[in-house]
């Protein structure tokens, strides 16, 4: 028991400080006008850690929760489904659309989470199983219908000319 709890926690740990770091080099300090001071640093980093140990703390009581009623395999699939399905969503998106853009892909990103997440808030009778596919097909659905709408150029695989693109397909 000793040694999977060092486990845990050190993948944990290690996970929260790659979480902090990311937020606080990539968002907030783009997002200020003045560099932070090394103890300013340090301070936001210990406020971050704190607050990504709040949100574990609190998923999984909410974990805990789902438990009570729902055996392993469905709680597996009512937490990683709105994730999962939306991911497939788009990349569906990306591979079945030529004109796929980064605002339709977002849109229809937000709409198949809010779609997956509303459906057992709801109170529909729907298998656990479904979720994936609900997620997946709202946003491919809408992120194509968002991308005609925001007609921009589709975005281009790396390294490659514009041209060539348009000529193979």
């Amino acid at each position: 028991i000793a040694a999977l709890m060092s486990a845990l926690l050190t993948s944990l740990a290690g996970g929260m400080a790659a979480l902090t770091a990311c937020v606080q080099v990539d968002f907030i300090q783009r997002a200020m006008k003045r560099k932070l001071s090394g103890r300013d640093a340090v301070r936001l980093g210990r406020a971050l850690m704190l607050a990504w140990g709040v949100a574990i703390v609190s998923a999984s009581v909410m974990v805990l929760r789902l438990g009570k009623n729902n055996n392993i395999i469905q709680i597996l699939n009512i937490v990683m489904y709105p994730f999962t399905g939306v991911l497939l969503g788009v990349f569906l998106l990306a591979l079945l659309a030529r004109r796929a853009n980064g605002r339709g892909a977002l849109i229809g990103a937000a709409a198949g989470f809010v779609a997956t997440i509303a459906l057992p808030i709801s109170g529909r009778p729907v298998s656990n199983f479904f979720y994936g596919a609900i997620g997946a097909l709202t946003t491919l659905a809408l992120g194509y219908a968002a991308s005609l709408r925001f007609r921009g150029q589709a975005a281009q695989p790396p390294n490659s000319p514009t041209g060539a693109i348009s000529q193979v397909r």
